[in-house]
């Protein structure tokens, strides 16, 4: 009897609403202190992160359908800006070995077009010079790959499957067969999830005008006209309770990184892309795309053929001493 009140209690809605204020005040205290937009220039990390994502934006120009020659000068410019005032505030680190490789590509790539920027050259230079890095383990740019290979190494064990995987801007405008689609559903089937309660919702989009409204809103561009199907994932709140308020990302998360390599491994290309909006342009998705109130969207998925010959950003990743920690 005892126990039944205290269930009763618990699942009140004002004391679960009482409940849901003071976990989220407690993580507003968590997000107002560490989120990167907080002090961003005084915290390392958060500089680094910043860093790392203006970089990536230069990484990704160059992996477009053809990249425009001189594209990104300004961005170029503010980000070797803030190379200086990184340096010049926490000294060299490895961490820069990611960020220098892209800048030499995009450089190279811009001689080739006969659009160089030597003023630009000349204060990334100046920089790199002062960085007096070692980066010859990590790359940056773009890589060709061959269709050819990407098929072969699907057969070569999971190690080679995971690393020949790229987010590809640049498909061919060949249709893709739905059943491919309904085959990497279903390997996915066997993400795991808390309790096994599998909270993900998938929505697929063919419809070219559909399709088209959903990538304009997401804002990617450059890229999107020959993606010729659109996956999205979201997680249903309705699957957990108080303690578990974020267990619909971390689900959704496993169950998008399942999809993508289930994607792969029927020989598509991949392009995830972020549903991190504000509400404000989230709430679209509800009006206009389908998604159900009660459910939070986890990723964008664009789904392509292969060409034969195409590029990929390479997004070389940290080595793992960089972020591991064992306890023994």
């Amino acid at each position: 009897m005892r126990d039944r009140i205290v269930t009763l209690i618990r699942n009140n809605i004002f004391v679960v609403w009482f409940r849901l204020l003071v976990e989220i005040y407690f993580e507003y205290l968590q997000l107002a202190k560490h989120l990167g937009a907080v002090r961003l220039k005084k915290n390392k990390r958060k500089l680094e992160a910043d860093i790392i994502i203006r970089s990536h934006a230069i990484e990704k120009g160059l992996s477009m359908v053809k990249p425009r020659p001189g594209f990104g000068e300004k961005k170029v410019s503010d980000l070797i800006q803030l190379l200086h005032y990184y340096y010049n505030k926490f000294g060299s680190s490895n961490f820069l070995t990611l960020v220098i490789p892209i800048l030499e590509s995009y450089f190279e790539f811009n001689r080739n077009q006969n659009s160089f920027n030597n003023e630009l050259w000349l204060k990334f230079e100046e920089i790199r010079g002062r960085l007096s890095l070692e980066v010859t383990d990590y790359v940056g740019g773009i890589i060709w790959i061959e269709k050819e290979d990407t098929l072969n190494s699907l057969n070569q064990g999971f190690p080679r499957v995971a690393s020949s995987r790229y987010s590809i801007r640049d498909f061919s405008d060949q249709k893709i067969d739905m059943e491919l689609i309904y085959k990497a559903l279903e390997i996915a089937r066997k993400s795991p999830s808390a309790c096994n309660r599998q909270p993900w919702r998938v929505y697929v989009y063919r419809n070219e005008k559909k399709k088209k409204d959903l990538l304009k809103w997401q804002g990617n561009k450059g890229f999107i006209d020959n993606i010729d199907t659109v996956i999205i994932v979201s997680c249903s709140l309705n699957s957990f309770f108080i303690n578990e308020k974020h267990q619909a990302y971390i689900d959704g998360g496993l169950y998008s990184m399942t999809l993508l390599y289930a994607l792969h491994s029927m020989g598509l290309g991949t392009i995830p892309m972020t549903m991190a909006m504000m509400h404000s342009k989230r709430k679209d998705l509800y009006t206009h795309f389908g998604l159900q109130q009660d459910e939070v969207p986890i990723v964008m998925i664009g789904v392509g053929a292969l060409k034969d010959k195409y590029p990929v950003a390479i997004s070389d990743r940290k080595k793992i001493n960089e972020y591991l920690t064992v306890f023994e």
